[in-house]
């Protein structure tokens, strides 16, 4: 009996430590998820800023979608053609209050943007409250979804 409780024991120390160590193992894997995700999210801020039609390629995902506080909801190939043509001019680009959540291949980021630019001829500078949705493709993150709300003025 005493031989049957020892190995119990054994066993749920086992279990224990080994899910501790993996708890461990995904702790330090989703934060380095975090900081690849920070670096790509600020790549995507400057390209932006800078009107970098090649750098944004490469960061948007090929379905990505963009919807805007006025409810327009804009394709990759919609925002690449409207950034080469002129249509669309940023001045700059500034994210802030990032929080960042991983989860396995797919990342939701919040934060608040400052834009100043120029759409189809429309002032749309200001603070927006933001959700970018990133997915992790062929070791890549690439950005999926975003969503702007304009922050009122005071």
């Amino acid at each position: 009996m005493r031989s049957i409780f020892l190995i119990v024991a054994l066993m749920i120390a086992t279990s224990y430590l080994a899910s501790g160590q993996k708890r461990s193992r995904d702790a330090a894997l989703n934060t380095d998820a975090k900081q690849e995700v920070m670096e790509v999210m600020r790549r995507y801020e400057e390209a932006y800023g800078q009107n970098n039609v090649a750098a944004l390629d490469r960061i948007l995902a090929e379905d990505f979608v963009f919807t805007s506080s006025r409810s327009i909801v804009v394709t990759k190939a919609q925002e690449l053609s409207e950034i080469r043509s002129g249509e669309m001019k940023t001045e700059s680009a500034g994210v802030d209050e990032l929080q960042v959540r991983v989860h396995g291949t797919a990342a939701v980021v919040t934060g608040r943007a400052t834009l100043k630019g120029v759409w189809h001829g429309q002032d749309f500078s200001g603070q927006y409250r933001v959700t970018a949705t990133w997915i992790r493709e062929a070791g890549h993150w690439r950005l999926l979804a975003a969503h702007a709300s304009r922050i009122p003025q005071p």
